[in-house]
């Protein structure tokens, strides 16, 4: 539209002025709708798709007022309500359409520079300022360094995961052959994980997966479609911290968190894709469950059955349970990211202020009152115990980083 060269050739504010162009040009914001409400504006633009214009969408409203839902089923539409909505919709359509092209051309052409000093601008700077985006920053503010912090991340997906998820939801028995055959020798040879190929050919021939015992070679399957599938998957399971003074330190620095397991790194394992894949199977039928966390343990607990180049069969209701039981690991994970953090902010600080020639004394002090603002330790000789332990600490690492 703007030729081969438009970044070099646009006019001050481009970006800018095209965000005004677009908040001008559209009927509605997001919305968020069911799926069938959603695919009923490309149904009614199908059915009549020499007459209404493909850039044109209907709004909520407008969806609202021609669907007809029903319990488990498509929606009916009412066709000849959408037709005389488009038909009372046509002018301002194409309205918005030559003010587009007018504006854009004048965009290319130069001719609506905007000078970017100053504020971002009227919108921006009245969202930024505006009453929800300034409790929502108090909130996460407040919820810094706990996990309540994820809490309030996780809200949006949450209320997604209710609205779609089904109760008593169970996972269908897998058909299978029983005596499934395995690759020929020119298959295997010739076959590479797409999903990880570097660690698929460095994985020597004789490897087994740990879990279910099959070979390399076994773990591959035949699609419905007629092509191979199977991998090897990272595994990474949480290593308990044991250390009892690391603890109390991390309970005083660190009180917001369950703080019902203590996690000191994680330990990767390699397993098959089919194992790797038991948990996302549980929250694919319950989505509130979140991010599903198995132990090598409980993966091994949870397959029923498994056998050369087929699926696993998996006892769906032991894995969601034990799903629930490991929640807390997330947790406590987010414990030791806060951890980590706050160790290399010190050990950061007091290495460059030193080399700026800033006194130890000077630095200790700062990072004292850093503990007594953001971390609510007020005992000064507290204050000054952690920041000489902190800084003896070497940050926690898995054992593959």
């Amino acid at each position: 539209l703007f030729g081969k060269d438009w970044r070099e050739s646009a006019a001050r504010g481009f970006g800018e002025v095209l965000d005004a162009i677009q908040d001008l040009a559209i009927r509605f914001t997001h919305c968020l709708v069911c799926s069938e409400c959603n695919s009923a504006d490309g149904k009614i633009k199908r059915k009549f798709q020499n007459e209404i214009d493909s850039k044109f969408s209907f709004t909520a409203s407008e969806i609202g007022r021609v669907v007809r839902p029903q319990p488990h089923r498509d929606h009916d539409i009412d066709f000849s309500k959408a037709f005389e909505i488009w038909q009372s919709a046509r002018d301002g359509f194409l309205t918005r359409l030559k003010i587009v092209d007018q504006l854009l051309n004048d965009l290319g052409n130069g001719r609506l520079m905007r000078e970017r000093h100053g504020t971002m601008g009227a919108r921006p700077m009245w969202t930024i300022m505006g009453s929800a985006e300034l409790l929502s920053k108090a909130f996460r503010q407040e919820a810094k360094d706990s996990e309540r912090i994820r809490l309030l991340s996780d809200l949006r997906s949450e209320f997604l995961a209710r609205s779609t998820s089904r109760d008593s939801a169970a996972l269908p028995r897998t058909v299978t052959s029983t005596n499934p055959t395995g690759p020929t020798d020119a298959e295997y040879a010739k076959y590479i994980d797409p999903v990880s190929t570097k660690r698929w050919g460095a994985t020597p021939p004789d490897w087994r997966c740990p879990i279910c015992a099959r070979s390399k070679r076994q773990i591959l399957r035949k699609s419905n479609k007629g092509k191979w599938s199977g991998g090897i998957r990272e595994h990474r399971e949480y290593l308990e911290e044991t250390d009892a003074d690391t603890i109390e330190k991390r309970l005083l620095l660190f009180p917001n968190f369950r703080n019902e397991h203590w996690v000191a790194g994680t330990k990767t394992t390699h397993i098959c894709a089919d194992c790797a894949s038991v948990g996302g199977h549980v929250v694919q039928r319950d989505r509130s469950l979140g991010d599903p966390y198995l132990t090598l343990q409980d993966i091994q607990d949870c397959i029923i059955q498994s056998g050369p180049h087929r699926r696993h069969e998996i006892d769906i209701d032991l894995a969601g349970q034990r799903i629930a039981q490991n929640e807390a690991y997330w947790s406590a994970s987010a414990a030791l990211d806060a951890y980590n953090s706050l160790l290399s902010k010190f050990n950061h600080k007091m290495e460059w202020w030193s080399k700026d020639g800033i006194p130890r004394a000077e630095i200790v002090a700062d990072l004292c009152e850093d503990l007594r603002v953001y971390n609510h330790i007020a005992d000064t000789a507290d204050q000054e115990a952690l920041v000489g332990w902190i800084l003896k600490q070497k940050q926690l690492l898995s054992d593959d980083e």
